[in-house]
């Protein structure tokens, strides 16, 4: 009986997806849609004639998807676009992770507020300090040098807020398998097209135009390196896909360390992170490789400390076999790393040196409140006359002294302070019992060095792959803080 319901199950499913996808092919070949938006376009009906049938899992459903679309949250529609110059974002953009997070919220406050089969989520001291850092964005705006550009920021970092904080509160214990192959999946779609674009040519900048391969476009040359091709994934450009790269291979190299889980999963990780390392690598940038090594040292020693205090002989051959294959898989590339690493003209440093310069200088004129956020590059152009087409026609390359011309000191102090209770946060996580949940905790804590490792360097955090993971990896650590704890009270709960 229970093979043919599961049968008849199954039945429908496939059904409704496949009446969906015709569906949505039928409507998109008569719209004449272009390749891109159809695709999405079919996605999001499959995903919704799917979603119908399984109505009691669909935020379950919802969230995956959220998950798996980390590498293509550049495709989007921007609305209310701004003729006004900015290095992030001229308009109000909404694409797939956008419509995903607002169905999410509103089958989770139907739950609320409607059926009142759940409690209004309690804020964590993480959750207010989040909420201090989008304040700090508003008071920007008093002294913008463009209130345009500050509000589509605020929005903009309003929805990943959202998502953080939706993460925060309802992630479960049976979530985390699916989001880490989403992760996974996320690397190995990052990495191959890195590849792709560094043999071929082929897909670069598709990124910056939000999917449209066949646009033209012409990738910034480096000095003594103008004939490499430096790969970009889905990413703005080289640098955010080192620091993609960076954020998310701890992920795949923690689940292999994982003490506990189906060998399965563990051979996947070793998988994925061997494949993914030469995606970081085929990037070129040096703040990246930095950024990884400096999370890699920051994952190991958490998983020394908590995990494999007792067992270190289990994990170091493991280790060793990694690096083996690693470099195995860099030996087409050790030319390039050599030539990156020890023929780059000191010029390139010194020019980063005069951009912090002007940015002190922009800074002093707003000391408290910024020049307003999303309003570094008119600024530029206000203060300083300078414009589009001149060699410092670019963002400040440290992320703190961005942060603080925009937000200002207020801001900037807001940003470490929530930062330092993000690493205490997701530190008090690495006590848990569970593996999986400690390890994975250890990947979000690497991945938060690895922002500030590459800060120093270069400001790409604010580009919109690299920050809507960020973001959503915050959101992964807050809710591994909350299943954590639940676990322990649960444990120490007196009984009846």
């Amino acid at each position: 009986m229970e093979l043919v319901s599961r049968s008849t199950s199954t039945s429908r499913y496939a059904a409704a997806a496949v009446s969906g996808v015709l569906f949505a092919m039928v409507v998109a070949q008569a719209l004449g849609l272009e390749a891109r938006f159809a695709v999405t376009f079919v996605a999001g009906v499959l995903l919704l004639s799917v979603g119908m049938t399984v109505f009691g899992k669909i935020r379950d459903l919802l969230l995956y998807v959220l998950a798996f679309n980390l590498s293509f949250t550049t495709i989007e529609k921007t609305f209310l676009v701004s003729p006004e110059s900015t290095y992030v974002v001229s308009g109000i953009p909404i694409g797939l992770a956008d419509i995903c997070l607002f169905a999410l919220y509103a089958l989770w406050l139907n739950k609320i507020l409607v059926e009142k089969s759940e409690p209004l989520p309690r804020p964590s001291r993480l959750d207010w300090w989040v909420l201090a850092f989008w304040a700090v964005h508003v008071t920007s705006t008093l002294d913008a040098t463009s209130r345009t550009l500050a509000i589509m920021e605020i929005v903009r970092l309003g929805k990943y807020a959202l998502m953080y904080f939706y993460l925060s509160h309802n992630l479960k214990r049976r979530h985390l398998k699916w989001i880490a192959l989403a992760l996974f999946f996320a690397i190995l779609v990052q990495s191959s097209l890195a590849m792709v674009q560094y043999r071929t040519g082929s897909l670069l900048g598709i990124g910056r135009t939000k999917g449209a391969s066949g646009l033209d476009y012409e990738q910034y040359t480096v000095t003594n390196f103008e004939e490499v091709l430096r790969a970009e994934g889905t990413t703005f450009d080289s640098h955010a896909l080192g620091l993609y790269m960076a954020m998310i291979l701890p992920i795949a190299l923690a689940v292999a360390l994982t003490l506990g889980v189906q060998k399965w999963f563990r051979i996947a990780g070793w998988a994925v992170f061997v494949l993914g390392v030469p995606g970081l690598v085929a990037s070129f940038t040096r703040a990246g490789w930095l950024a990884f090594v400096g999370a890699a040292l920051t994952l190991l020693f958490c998983l020394f400390r908590y995990q494999y205090r007792t067992s270190l002989g289990r994990i170091l051959p493991a280790i060793a076999v990694a690096l083996v294959l690693a470099s195995i898989a860099l030996v087409p590339l050790a030319s390039k790393i050599r030539q990156r690493l020890f023929e780059a003209p000191p010029d390139l440093l010194t020019a980063r040196f005069e951009t912090m310069e002007m940015a002190w200088d922009m800074w002093k004129e707003r000391f408290w409140t910024g020049a307003g956020t999303n309003n570094y590059m008119v600024t530029l152009e206000h203060d300083f006359s300078i414009f589009e087409g001149d060699p410092y026609y670019i963002p400040v390359h440290n992320m703190f002294l961005l942060v603080a011309t925009e937000l200002g000191v207020i801001g900037l102090v807001v940003f470490l302070c929530a930062g330092t209770v993000a690493v205490v946060h997701f530190w008090k996580v690495l006590r848990s019992t569970d593996p999986l949940i400690q390890s994975l905790a250890a990947a979000v804590l690497a991945a938060l060095v690895a922002i500030f490792i590459e800060g120093l360097f270069d400001p790409i955090y604010l580009t919109t792959v690299t920050y809507f993971t960020l973001w959503f990896l915050l959101g992964l650590g807050a809710g591994l803080s909350n299943i954590a704890g639940k676990a322990v009270s649960g444990a120490i709960r007196p009984a009846h």
